[in-house]
């Protein structure tokens, strides 16, 4: 089942979603560093910027999330897709709830050979820029 992430009634366990089994790139970028979602501390200053959450839950236990991250750089405002999810089948479900809920421009860094890069692309994510190990993917307009 999918729903609006509401930190008031869901937790999200990240034991669970940084196991060897989930897509585990989930991190936010802060003063040009990586700051990787691993704690209490980082999920606080994740969801400072965050404008839109979505969980999905089996069985009561979440087995993924996906949001918008808003990030400013060079007094430029992107909206980036940040995600972690157990598998390919939750992954599709919560973009595709996330696209059907937001009509902004939308952007994604991923790995060059994340298994979810195709995903991306079959979501009408196109080719921005390479970042080096990864690709800068966007989708919309402003």
């Amino acid at each position: 089942m999918i729903t609006l992430y509401n930190p008031k009634k869901n937790f999200v366990d990240l034991m669970l979603l940084n196991s060897e089994h989930s897509s585990y790139d989930f991190y936010i970028t802060e003063n040009n560093k990586r700051l990787i979602i691993k704690d209490d501390e980082s999920i606080k200053k994740l969801f400072k910027n965050v404008t839109i959450a979505y969980i999905s839950e089996n069985k009561s236990i979440v087995d993924g999330i996906m949001l918008i991250w808003q990030a400013l750089g060079g007094n430029v405002k992107r909206n980036y897709i940040k995600f972690n999810v157990l598998n390919k089948k939750v992954a599709e479900n919560l973009l595709t709830v996330l696209l059907q809920d937001y009509k902004g421009k939308l952007y994604i860094k991923i790995k060059k050979d994340s298994p979810y890069l195709g995903l991306f692309k079959e979501k009408d994510f196109i080719f921005n820029h390479d970042r080096g190990l990864e690709l800068l993917l966007c989708r919309g307009k402003n």
